[in-house]
């Protein structure tokens, strides 16, 4: 209809007249916006261009929620308390809420040696996995290569942990047995020298871990106890020097034989800690060596152990001895196989040592550390032999060891360790061997 119609067609009175002015109005405007030219739209990106873009946003989201997951997992500060028988390191995934946690350390040794060859090894490089399915359930992992890899490759520990409470805790898997210090505390910033003390590498065969399963716990704020059940050691390749030799490091264990072990620890004051530790079980596997059986090879160990850490001193001391009942079924099948090298029924070992922290009166603000320190050493895996007549014993298996050395942390995570070691005959005093050795470790 047209606008002149419309107008003649409606009905006089003032809304009316309004109404048609404002409509006039509207059409012209209508009319004037038409004849305006028409602006060029700004440019559209195309569906590929807003893909990129929207791809490169998700990467810069993912980027960001990786490194900060790194960091929940890898936390730079590793400045705390061993917990429930692993390493520092190894405890942060105790203290994680849940999910994961990696730490790890390793190390280098140089060795200048007065009796064999000079020997520069990388000689581990360890990763720690822990997984915290829950407030109750904790994985944790240690996976080692050593001397730069290659087919030295192992499992050091396998725990799976169900948390309870404080008092009482379970945990199955390849558990590291609960002697002495270095066996579950083997970290280079933790130990004094670039090589750990031979008492804890013999008597007690550090790295030392069956498969087993059992419980753990704190007795009120000064008590921990472990108690494990384990496969025994394969008892048939013990020899002169020990204990060593039979590990089986959880690789298709045999366990037609069983041993048992039990360790207490008490804060007995600030500074000072002492414990014990006891194993117990046969080791002969119902196997035989040269066409000989190798009988029960039932067998005890047993250590005492202190620390007192305060005031920049760390003083540790350590005794610990073992017997094997019947040692000479196995000693028999020895000879019969044309080996060498008896096992006593008696091995008896300790050591003292003691360090002191100079840097706080070098630099009294520094968080550095230097620590002058010393070591002695007396072992003897030949202590009481069942028949001396027949299996006579090895002079070089009764032995002093003294290690004097200096230890340097620029930051708590990394230690750098120079020292001077000498071995000597209890027989004769005798030199057995003189070491120079420099180390390097770190931990994470």
């Amino acid at each position: 209809m047209r606008f002149d119609r419309w107008l003649k067609f409606a009905k006089p009175g003032r809304p009316t007249r309004i109404l048609a002015v404002a409509l006039a109005a509207s059409l012209l405007a209508a009319g004037e916006a038409v004849a305006e030219p028409v602006q060029e739209p700004a440019t559209v990106p195309s569906s590929e261009e807003r893909i990129q873009a929207l791809e490169a946003k998700v990467q810069a989201l993912a980027e960001e929620l990786s490194a900060q997951r790194i960091a929940e997992a890898v936390p730079v500060d590793s400045e705390f308390d061993p917990v429930w028988g692993v390493g520092p390191s190894a405890s942060k995934v105790y203290r994680e809420g849940s999910g994961l946690s990696i730490g790890g350390y390793g190390e280098v040794r140089f060795r200048h040696d007065s009796t064999d060859d000079d020997i520069f090894d990388a000689l581990r490089a360890v990763l720690y996995v822990g997984y915290k399915f829950s407030d109750s359930w904790v994985l944790n992992s240690e996976i080692e290569f050593e001397h730069g890899g290659g087919s030295d490759v192992f499992v050091e520990f396998l725990n799976l942990d169900y948390l309870h409470s404080d008092a009482l805790n379970f945990r199955v898997g390849l558990i590291l047995i609960p002697m002495g210090f270095v066996n579950q505390l083997h970290e280079p910033t933790f130990y004094y020298g670039a090589s750990r003390p031979e008492v804890e590498k013999t008597i007690i065969p550090t790295t030392w871990r069956e498969n087993g399963a059992g419980f753990f716990g704190r007795i009120g704020d000064r008590i921990t106890y472990q108690v494990y059940g384990v496969s025994s050691f394969e008892g048939s390749q013990f020899n002169a020097s020990g204990f060593r030799p039979g590990r089986q490091k959880g690789i298709k264990a045999l366990t037609n034989d069983w041993s048992f072990v039990a360790r207490a620890d008490v804060a007995a004051m600030s500074g000072l800690n002492l414990g014990a530790s006891v194993y117990y079980g046969n080791q002969g596997q119902g196997q035989s060596i040269g066409g000989v059986g190798v009988g029960s090879l039932s067998t005890a160990i047993y250590e005492l152990h202190a620390e007192y850490k305060r005031y920049g001193i760390t003083a540790r001391g350590l005794f610990s001895q073992a017997f094997v009942e019947n040692p000479d079924a196995l000693n028999a099948g020895i000879r019969l196989s044309g080996k060498t090298g008896f096992l006593a029924e008696s091995l008896i070992g300790g050591y003292v040592e003691v360090a002191y922290d100079v840097m706080p009166r070098l630099l009294p603000e520094t968080k550095q550390s230097l620590e002058p320190f010393f070591r002695y050493e007396r072992l003897n895996t030949q202590s009481s032999m069942q028949d001396a007549a027949a299996y006579a014993p090895t002079l070089k298996y009764n032995r002093h060891l003294y290690t004097v050395g200096l230890q340097y942390k620029p930051i708590s995570q990394i230690v750098l360790k120079l020292d001077y070691r000498w071995i000597t005959q209890q027989s004769n005093g005798q030199s057995l061997d003189k070491q120079i050795e420099f180390g390097a470790g770190y931990v994470f």
